[in-house]
């Protein structure tokens, strides 16, 4: 499954980000975070924290806590907390207590007023505040490596244990309120939402926190975005600061983003669809974004029967929603296919993002205000498909790769020819090998994801259809260089599934062997690189039409693939003969010429013992390592502080993602890098 889309108007005009592979979470970058929530910040909003935390809910008596406080004089006095305004740049120095950083006595004032909180009001809680990251990173640290400042987790969790999946809030500090630390720290901020939601399945958004000297800034991010409340001096408005953490802390977890239809605590942990619990097996696949779909998949079963669950957020402007695609496909051979579905009601009202930025319809010469009115409106949505697979990745042999190519296809024509439905998403992420007990070699292509598909006899016009649609990598040329809005046709998904096939054949070593080499020298590089898609389209044009540079493309394929060039060849030239900047009539001749060379490549292969289902580990934690290196994505790393221990926890769902990173890591060391003199041939 993937996320984000590359759309246009009422959706970011991006790429998308998490569906290059893993379940874990890509290194979120500056300009990454830059490019998502373009158009998307909605700050300075007055209001925010009654909207978001209504005075009423707070479970305790504000003004009797707040006069207990300053009657002890312990915290607050002369109108000042104590210890507050001492956080300081993260990057800085500890300075006056070297024993002690500055995001340690931030926790520990914070906690400081919690227990304040508890002997006033007599309720407790389980949550604290904790800067032991703050030079160290939070687990996982592969691929990512976030220090986040602050961060709210259970209390009685040890440090050693905590992995991004324990966060219920976090916070980012700087010394004074310059505006280009309080960006600094929004921007630190939003790396931290963007993993919390790349690690917990069961997010709805995430509220967190940014102390800017005295300044408090709260932020929700959701799955449009980012909405903050305008910052406030802690000193002039105490009343407020405890009511903005005490609602973090106090609250009940619905009010803090966690979804309540999904209970991860259970054994075994449940999910629901229209009032059914569905047993969770596996988290099969999270992507790390705010803004966009925000897609996490469940493998589930029910009565004994397997399904996956697909939960988004899907954009309410688009005409067609996967749903109603899905029901009307039927049973079309190699689509996933529709059970039921429902959009989500949470606490008695539909769950859309549009909720919680309702009170920006009342604010007058709100600053945003233009950026407010172009932002899209995303609806909480939940699919239960009945058929299950595993990724195109963990193919068994080249035989099982290039049929499962061709069992897609196959359905991508009868999607379109029978059903009028044109798919507009294939990517790596979008193609299976379907589980329905063959064995492994023998395993039929599933596709899925008829998230961005369209009815093709509709009206076709600038206005409902996208300018650019799909994932970056795998997108057609006369897409990537459209200058204006241009038809999606089903050539341009055929074209897709070469690069798919281009792509695994450069960056896998074999069944379930990722490969280590230098991709930041290969051809595949320009391919997704974050730049202008027209420019990422002339280099891919090039790419196919220079002699040269297609053969270096053909030389990076692994060894293992060498009988699976000649069929790149010519699919190459197929390409470039009947639809690349050619816009044929139909694509009728276009599907027989790819499933003929398809179809005679498969039958060309030699045979070999396919490995077996247990032997094959998803390869992505390795290739993920290699695009990051590739894009330059990694940023200095801070000074450790202490040494990274094994992270543990005891819930039966960590448990399982826990074993099966252990297995990824175990599989990615096991696999030999690329020789040097390879390398210099590839280039």
């Amino acid at each position: 499954m993937s996320m984000k889309q590359v759309t246009a108007d009422s959706t970011p005009l991006m790429v998308k980000t998490a569906s290059y592979g893993g379940d874990e979470v890509r290194l979120v970058t500056d300009a990454l975070i830059e490019r998502e929530l373009r158009g998307a910040s909605l700050l300075d909003v007055d209001g925010l924290i009654q909207h978001i935390f209504p005075y009423d809910s707070l479970p305790f008596d504000l003004d009797d806590v707040f006069d207990r406080i300053k009657q002890s004089g312990n915290l607050y006095l002369d109108g000042q907390w104590i210890h507050a305004g001492e956080s300081s740049d993260s990057d800085s120095d500890t300075s006056g207590n070297e024993e002690q950083s500055s995001e340690a006595r931030a926790a520990e004032f914070f906690n400081s007023v919690i227990q304040e909180i508890e002997v006033a009001s007599g309720i407790s809680t389980e949550w604290r505040w904790s800067g032991a990251w703050a030079s160290t990173p939070l687990p996982p640290t592969k691929p990512c490596q976030r220090k986040p400042d602050l961060v709210l987790k259970h209390k009685d969790l040890q440090e050693e244990q905590a992995t991004w999946e324990d966060p219920r809030s976090a916070g980012e500090l700087k010394a004074n309120a310059k505006p280009e630390n309080v960006k600094d720290a929004e921007r630190g901020l939003a790396e931290d939402a963007r993993l919390i939601f790349g690690h917990q399945p069961n997010r709805r958004y995430v509220v967190g926190l940014v102390l800017a000297g005295d300044e408090l800034e709260m932020c929700l991010y959701d799955r449009c975005g980012v909405i903050g409340e305008t910052s406030f001096n802690i000193n002039l408005c105490p009343k407020r600061f405890l009511w903005v953490l005490g609602s973090i802390v106090f609250g009940d977890d619905t009010a803090l983003g966690y979804d309540p239809t999904i209970n991860l605590k259970s054994d075994p942990p449940t999910i629901m669809v229209k009032g059914k619990s569905y047993e969770i097996l596996e988290v099969v696949h999270i992507g790390a974004v705010i803004r966009g779909r925000g897609t996490v998949c469940f493998r589930v079963t029910r009565g004994g029967e397997k399904f996956i669950i697909k939960d988004s957020w899907a954009d309410t402007s688009r005409l067609f929603n996967e749903a109603a695609l899905l029901k009307e496909a039927g049973d079309v051979p190699g689509l996933a296919r529709w059970f039921e579905d429902e959009e989500l009601d949470i606490g008695g009202k539909s769950d859309t993002t549009g909720a919680r930025r309702s009170i920006l319809e009342g604010l007058a010469d709100y600053p945003y205000a233009q950026d407010y009115e172009k932002l899209e409106i995303r609806i909480h949505r939940r699919i239960v498909l009945k058929d299950c697979g595993t990724p195109i990745q963990n193919f068994a042999s080249r035989r099982e790769l290039v049929g499962g190519l061709i069992d897609v296809i196959l359905a991508h024509r009868a999607l379109h020819d029978e059903k009028k439905i044109i798919h507009r998403d294939i990517s790596l992420r979008n193609i299976m090998l379907q589980d329905n007990g063959s064995p492994p070699g023998k395993r039929p292509g599933l596709l899925i994801d008829l998230d961005y598909s369209v009815k093709i006899d509709r009206l076709f016009t600038a206005d409902t259809t996208n300018h650019r649609t799909g994932t970056l990598p795998y997108m057609a040329i006369d897409i990537l260089t459209a200058k204006q809005s241009v038809e999606h046709k089903a050539y341009h998904d055929l074209e897709s599934f070469f690069y798919v096939l281009c792509w695994i054949c450069t960056v896998m070593a074999g069944p379930g062997l990722p490969r280590r080499f230098e991709l930041e020298e290969s051809e595949l590089r320009q391919w997704f690189q974050y730049i202008k898609f027209n420019t990422v389209g002339l280099h891919k044009d090039n790419s196919l039409r220079d002699d040269a540079s297609f053969n270096a493309l053909l030389s990076e394929f692994h060894p293992y693939f060498d009988a699976i060039r000649p069929c790149a060849r010519q699919l190459r030239d197929l390409f470039l003969s009947q639809t690349i900047k050619k816009n044929p009539a139909s694509s009728a001749p276009v599907y027989d010429s790819v499933l003929d060379v398809l179809r005679h490549t498969r039958d060309a292969l030699p045979e070999e013992e396919p490995r077996s289902v247990l032997e094959i580990k998803d390869p992505w934690p390795q290739i993920k390592a290699n695009k990051r290196k590739a894009t330059q994505e990694k940023k200095p790393a801070r000074p450790p502080r202490r040494s990274q221990r094994q992270d543990v926890d005891t819930s039966p769902l960590k448990l399982a993602m826990k074993r099966r990173r252990d297995m990824q890591q175990v599989e990615a060391r096991g696999e030999g890098s690329q020789t040097k003199k390879s390398r210099q041939e590839s280039s």
